[in-house]
């Protein structure tokens, strides 16, 4: 029987979904040499694994909505958890990269509508008076999954088999279906009120499909320039048909009129930049410590998770932090705290000892939790209430896509700069070259007005 609206077993039930999701996104990254390794390629080749996860979320996040009201959330939500289970267990059977890839991408379709219609149930269960206190007890647990992932998936692949980071999900995905089933309230969204804009959906699969599997391509050395000159071709197509379509369509999955709203556009253009930095991180720190620095995926992992933990903990100070300095302010200063911190892994060319790698990294998580959390706010400065679900759905595309830009570029330079043989001094030019991303993102950011988001500071927004 479902709980009574209002229930925090409600929250909590979402939010142990949000745990799966979240261990998964981070405990792939320290596995990955490993991975490579059973495979018989370069570890860079074998970022598809993650790109291919969040190039699946930025293409079917825009539906997740109209699933939703057109078949009910709870069974929507309910599906999507069958089908990222699913999608764990055909990549405990992967036998290669592009098997691995594929099967991520059906995980990715699972999280794609698992956590906005998550988010969906909790905000037609609690009145707003309540929505906050409520989505304490659903973000706790998907906080726990990142900061762990990193440490357990390197256990795991130094001490049992790397498959073993996918046959995880499959008892915590039966435990939070059957919570779901049990505990979630049966939520009729009406139904769609509108057609579902196929021709919209075509188009953004036309535009982010080639253009990820181009950046993949600059890291595989069997692929020529000429294919990888056709799929960027084919991707600035689609995006161009997919600007026309959106501008005669009345309800397009992705709202381009948003970028009118200055706010709006500086969350997603220069929050892109941002994002691009803070994802490159965790995935070439890994390969760093244990391809040239000879460590094992326990204790790269047990460095990486300083990054975590201090995002973790930065997060009881961002707000008094944004009251103290605006919005304009702090994301400026922590845009270039994360450039420069980013930069500053070029230093790392030989081993260091580990409490000054895991300050340095705990550091770094502290500007990267103000930043991501400020541009979550900032996405809603000055959008109207009925505009709300189109940009939730804009900003998480453009977040997911900057997540697997980042991944797929730092392998690309890898490849350039290194090749299957890596070394400490290939990184150098890698964190340099996506610190000054970072960076670029810094006068963006100071085109915000003084007072631009100080809508979400009298209302007051958590971080």
């Amino acid at each position: 029987m479902a709980a009574r609206k209002g229930s925090l077993l409600i929250p909590i039930t979402v939010g142990s979904a949000f745990f799966m999701e979240g261990l998964d996104a981070t405990i792939l990254t320290t596995a990955l040499p490993q991975i490579a390794k059973d495979f018989g390629v370069a570890a860079p080749e074998v970022g598809g694994a993650i790109t291919s996860y969040l190039l699946s979320l930025a293409i079917f996040i825009p539906v997740s909505g109209w699933v939703a009201d057109r078949f009910g959330a709870k069974r929507t939500y309910c599906a999507a958890l069958v089908v990222f289970t699913l999608g764990s267990a055909l990549c405990a059977m992967a036998t290669g990269p592009l098997w691995l890839a594929l099967a991520r991408g059906v995980q990715g379709l699972g999280g794609a509508l698992l956590t906005p219609v998550g988010r969906l149930i909790l905000a037609r269960s609690f009145p707003k008076d309540e929505l906050i206190h409520a989505m304490s007890f659903m973000i706790i647990p998907g906080l726990i999954g990142p900061v762990v992932g990193p440490v357990l998936g390197g256990f795991i692949a130094t001490y049992t088999s790397w498959h073993w980071i996918f046959l995880i999900n499959l008892p915590l995905g039966a435990l939070g279906l059957a919570l779901a089933l049990v505990y979630l309230p049966d939520i009729d969204g009406g139904g769609a009120s509108t057609a579902f804009d196929f021709r919209g959906f075509g188009l953004i699969v036309l535009a982010l499909a080639p253009l990820q599997f181009a950046l993949e391509s600059l890291a595989a050395a069997h692929v020529s320039w000429t294919t990888t000159g056709a799929l960027l071709v084919i991707s600035a197509a689609g995006l161009l048909a997919y600007i026309a379509h959106a501008r005669t369509h009345a309800r397009p999955l992705i709202d381009l009129n948003l970028l009118r709203i200055r706010t709006f556009a500086v969350a997603v253009g220069a929050g892109f930049l941002s994002r691009v930095a803070i994802a490159s991180a965790p995935f070439l720190l890994p390969i760093l410590f244990q391809s040239a620095f000879g460590m094992t995926a326990l204790h790269s992992g047990l460095l990486v998770f300083s990054m975590a933990v201090g995002q973790l903990v930065m997060r009881m100070w961002t707000t008094p932090m944004l009251r103290a300095l605006g919005v304009r302010n702090s994301l400026a200063l922590n845009g270039v705290c994360i450039g420069l911190s980013t930069v500053g892994f070029a230093l790392l060319t030989e081993p260091r000892a580990d409490w000054i790698v895991f300050v340095y990294g705990f550091v770094c998580g502290l500007s990267q939790c103000v930043q991501l959390s400020v541009l979550a706010a900032l996405h809603f400065s000055g959008v109207e209430p009925d505009a709300a679900s189109r940009a939730t759905a804009f900003s998480s595309v453009t977040q997911r896509f900057a997540a697997a830009f980042g991944v797929a570029i730092s392998a690309s330079l890898l490849q350039a700069f290194g090749g299957s043989h890596l070394r400490a001094a290939d990184f150098n030019a890698v964190f340099l070259i996506v610190g000054a991303i970072a960076l670029a993102a810094v006068p963006f950011y100071l085109m915000l007005r003084q007072g631009d988001g100080a809508d979400l500071m009298a209302k007051g927004a958590k971080s």
